[in-house]
Order: C-alpha cells, then sequence, then structure tokens
C-alpha cells in the first residue's frame, strides 16, 4: 500500500508541488492575515515547487529514464528528450531564484514557461485526435497540468500587479 502512495506522489509531483505551494502561501498568508503577503508567498512557493522542483523532476525523468517517459506518453525514443530535458532544467533553475526574487522576474518566468507548458498541451491534444494517443502520459494530469498550473501562477500574478497598482 505505502508503495503504491509513493509510486501515485512521484508520478504526479507537478500536482503535489502545485498543491503544497499554494497550501503553504495560504498558510503563511492567514498566520500574517494580509492579502498580499499571502499571495506572494504563493507565487514565491509556485517558482520553488511548481517551476523549479517539477522541473528538476521533469529533467530528471526526461534525461535519465528516457524510455519510460516515452513508452508512458505513447511515443517511441527520440534524441529530441534530451532537449525536452535541458528545457526542464532550465526551468529547475529558474524556479530556485525565482523564490527570492519579485516581479518581473516572475513574470519573465511565468511568461516562458506558460508558452512551454501550453505548447506541450496543443501538442498532448493533436497527439490524442490525430493519432489517437490516449496513453495516460499524454491525456492524463500532465495534460492537467500543462494548463492549469501555468493558468494559476498568472492568475496570482495579475492579481499581486493588480494589488501593487492599487498601491502606488
Amino acid at each position: 500500500m505505502f508503495k503504491e502512495f509513493l509510486i501515485s506522489l512521484i508520478s504526479n509531483i507537478p500536482f503535489v508541488m502545485t498543491t503544497t505551494a499554494i497550501l503553504l502561501g495560504g498558510v503563511i498568508g492567514l498566520a500574517e492575515r494580509k492579502k498580499e503577503v499571502m499571495i506572494t508567498s504563493m507565487i514565491k512557493f509556485m517558482m520553488l515547487l511548481s517551476v523549479g522542483v517539477t522541473g528538476f523532476w521533469a529533467f530528471v525523468w526526461h534525461s535519465l529514464f528516457a524510455s519510460t517517459v516515452a513508452s508512458y506518453i505513447g511515443w517511441a525514443p527520440s534524441p529530441f528528450q534530451f532537449e525536452v530535458a535541458v528545457v526542464y532544467l532550465w526551468f529547475g533553475f529558474a524556479g530556485l531564484i525565482g523564490f527570492k526574487q519579485t516581479f518581473n522576474y516572475w513574470l519573465a518566468v511565468s511568461v516562458i514557461w506558460t508558452t512551454f507548458s501550453w505548447g506541450a498541451a496543443l501538442g498532448h491534444l493533436y497527439q490524442m485526435v490525430i493519432h489517437m494517443n490516449f496513453a495516460a502520459g499524454n491525456i492524463g494530469m500532465i495534460l492537467c497540468m500543462d494548463v492549469l498550473c501555468p493558468l494559476l501562477l498568472n492568475i496570482l500574478l495579475v492579481y499581486y500587479w493588480r494589488y501593487k497598482s492599487a498601491k502606488a
């Protein structure tokens, strides 16, 4: 039972990291009793966990376990997986650095991360519709996270920007 839980946890890292980021930001904001602290904390933890930890996790899987990942997605192994792995490595470092940064950095990372993630989501949908690829790694949780995680970060950034603009 613990083994299945651990496998589920590891295979759903994007969901786990994003949920953890929102919960940690919420707890910190509630402790401080300030919306600004809550939103800022959520953004910082999304940078650290949703972008950073998930980026390193995806790098490891796409580089060291490329055949397993390709099979899970419903694809044949490809040398391009290493290039995808390197992009995820960049996200890992960008997310770690983002934990200590401010709005302009967060926005830049978010634009790049959103473009990549939503592009990946479109690729998964294309594979589903055109090639009938219904593999769990193609249309499962990862597809949802490719859409929802960047969307959530962008919503938080808009809220943060509006709050800061109203105070100025």
